[in-house]
């Protein structure tokens, strides 16, 4: 192997005399940290939080330790690392600056890094910066009685991945909560131990653009609510993908959309809420572009009176939805549409073991429902056009119990075969 040529010899002695000039500059940063003791070109550095005195005993307060950890991985765009242990948190840790960091635990496919925090005001995590935070492989606890676990106030491009979060009863604050665009939460766990608090709440602000977000392969479980996605009057989140999580809660909504330009909702498990598995219930600017597609749907909790699919009426509307392949189980009612509904394709689902009604439109506007099968429900159609919905396509559905078809005017209908009816 050829040695270094004089001039690359020149340049890397003279970037090691810029790295240790750096280092003398910066006494805050510990010139003992475990990891990265040196900065190399192509690397990112890791910050010890024990090097800054954090304990990990479950006892210390560590709170201090973590937040200066944090502040010199800002200065250098590096992660923090917090090995095996139990951290004391008795205040807000900010993530500010440019961002560009990593607050990563000894996790996997078992946590070994838990975050205990008990709090009485601010957030768990709060992130202020532009780019690029992630929180990676670690436990975060919230014991207080307030507060978010992570709360991104502003930037883009933030994430989390296999972190694994615990809320307690009485706090009513968000789980999560982002406003930014490209933000990534994947492969985490939500406990969510308060019923009138949110995992995850996605929400768009007129100053902060909130588009092409992605909420993957998670776990949601606990007494408490899903997925709220809700913007500021006059804007609205845009493309977003719920997909492939699965739902095992006794809370009364999984997911709400309140707004949005374009979700996908697809091939998750929705089971056991005691409400509406799928809540579109419009506020401010109309629910536009909703694709709900091979999702296991089941209001389990309240099988007589939940809804798996529900668009409550309001003046608001709900339009451009797609609702397809999915099996709709043991609820009162399968889908509920109302007067605000239009432009609904309603196909090829398999709804079985409804209390009530399958499907039940009172009103909707320009809806097709279209080979889908009924099994076991107590009635399969409820449709009545009224004198502003329709016009309806009724064709190709296995349909079960007894059905109502309400015209006020028979050229709104489409009829075709549709056996059971």
């Amino acid at each position: 192997m050829r040695w270094l040529s004089t001039g690359k010899r020149f340049g890397f002695a003279l970037f090691a005399a810029v790295l240790v000039a750096y280092l003398i500059g910066n006494p805050s940063i510990p010139s003992n940290r475990s990891y990265a003791d040196t900065i190399t070109e192509g690397s990112i550095p890791v910050l010890n939080v024990k090097d800054y005195g954090a304990v990990g005993n479950g006892v210390n307060d560590d709170t201090s330790a973590i937040q200066q950890a944090i502040n010199d991985a800002l200065t250098i765009k590096g992660t923090v690392f917090l090995p095996s242990g139990d951290y004391k948190v008795t205040s807000q840790l900010t993530v500010a600056g440019s961002g560009f960091i990593t607050i990563l635990g000894a996790g996997g496919s078992t946590m070994q890094s838990n975050i205990n925090a008990t709090l009485t005001t601010g957030n768990v995590f709060e992130v202020t910066s532009a780019y690029l935070v992630k929180f990676k492989d670690i436990a975060i606890n919230n014991y207080g009685s307030t507060g978010r676990i992570i709360s991104f106030t502003s930037g883009e491009s933030h994430s989390i991945e296999n972190v694994r979060m615990t809320n307690t009863a009485g706090n009513s604050s968000d789980m999560v909560y982002y406003i930014g665009a490209f933000t990534q939460i994947l492969n985490s766990g939500f406990v969510n131990n308060e019923p009138s608090a949110y995992a995850v709440h996605v929400k768009s602000l007129t100053s902060q653009l909130n588009i092409n977000t992605n909420i993957f392969d998670n776990g949601f479980g606990g007494t408490g609510k899903g997925i709220l996605v809700d913007a500021a009057t006059g804007t609205r989140p845009e493309g977003l993908k719920i997909s492939r999580n699965n739902f095992i809660l006794t809370g009364a909504e999984q997911i709400t959309l309140k707004t949005i330009l374009h979700v996908d909702i697809s091939s998750n498990m929705l089971d056991q809420s005691s409400g509406s598995s799928i809540k579109l219930d419009p506020e401010g600017l109309a629910l536009n572009g909703v694709f709900i597609d091979d999702n296991y749907i089941s209001t389990a909790q309240n099988q007589q009176g939940g809804t798996a699919i529900l668009a409550p009426l309001k003046n608001e509307g709900v339009t451009n939805t797609v609702i397809s392949n999915n099996m709709i189980a043991y609820s009162g009612y399968g889908i509920v549409l109302n007067a605000n509904a239009s432009n609904v394709n309603i196909s090829n689902n398999v709804i079985n073991d409804i209390y009530h009604t399958g499907i039940r439109s009172d009103k909707s506007r320009s809806t097709t429902i279209k080979g889908n099968m009924f099994n076991a429900a107590a009635a399969s159609l409820s449709i009545a056009d009224g004198t502003t919905g329709g016009p309806f396509i009724i064709k190709d559905n296995q349909l079960t119990g007894t059905n109502t078809i309400t015209k006020t005017t028979i050229s709104k209908f489409y009829m075709g075969d549709n056996p059971g009816l």
